[in-house]
C-alpha cells in the first residue's frame, strides 16, 4: 500500500511541471491571438451614390413583386381532383355497399 501511495506521489510530481508548461503555452497562444485581433483595422467603404441606391431599391421592389405574384398564383390555382374520388368510383362503392346490406 505504501508503495502504491509513493508511486502515485512520484507520478503526480513528475507530471505537474509538464501540465504547467502546457498552460503557459495556452496563455501565450491567447496573447498572440489578442494581439492579432488588435492589429485588424475596421474597413470603411465609401458611401454609395444616390443613383446606385435608387437602382438597388427598384431592383429589390421588382423581385419582391415577382415573388408576391408567384405566391398568389400558387395559392389561387385550383387543386387537382383526386382520381379515386371520381363520381363513378364513389357511386360504385355506394352501390356495392347497398348490395351487401340487402343480403
Amino acid at each position: 500500500m505504501k508503495a502504491y501511495v509513493a508511486s502515485a506521489a512520484l507520478v503526480a510530481l513528475l507530471t505537474f511541471p509538464w501540465a504547467a508548461s502546457g498552460q503557459d503555452a495556452a496563455v501565450a497562444d491567447d496573447a498572440r491571438l489578442q494581439m492579432e485581433m488588435k492589429r485588424q483595422r475596421a474597413i470603411v467603404h465609401p458611401k454609395p451614390r444616390p443613383e446606385v441606391v435608387e437602382q438597388d431599391i427598384e431592383r429589390a421592389e421588382a423581385v419582391r413583386a415577382e415573388r408576391r405574384d408567384r405566391l398568389v398564383r400558387e395559392l389561387t390555382r385550383p387543386q387537382p381532383r383526386r382520381p379515386d374520388l371520381d363520381y363513378s368510383v364513389t357511386s360504385g362503392i355506394q352501390a356495392r355497399n347497398l348490395q351487401r346490406h340487402r343480403r
